[in-house]
């Protein structure tokens, strides 16, 4: 399997992007997968999400795979996201 990056996109000054940031690099680490952390306005208008936190999971050219966003109470459908295209 090629590898995959997980692409963390929040923004500052959210308490539940601050969570789920460490929840998901914990996540990446369990599953042997790179991650960067975005901040939300340096993403590409026409593919930037319309919520933090978010991710992207992207295959080793930087095509997006997969993607999920929510908050703290949602972080098993991050760890499905990822498991289930990794």
């Amino acid at each position: 399997m090629e590898p995959r990056k997980l692409l963390i996109i929040k923004q500052k000054g959210c308490p539940s992007c601050e969570y789920m940031e460490s929840k998901a690099i914990e996540l990446a680490n369990k599953y042997n997968t790179q991650h960067t952390i975005v901040d939300l306005w340096k993403i590409k208008e026409s593919i930037r999400p319309g919520y933090t936190p978010y991710f992207f999971l992207l295959n080793s050219e930087g095509d997006k795979i997969a993607e999920w966003g929510g908050g703290p109470e949602k972080i098993d459908g991050l760890e499905t996201m990822i498991k289930e295209n990794i």
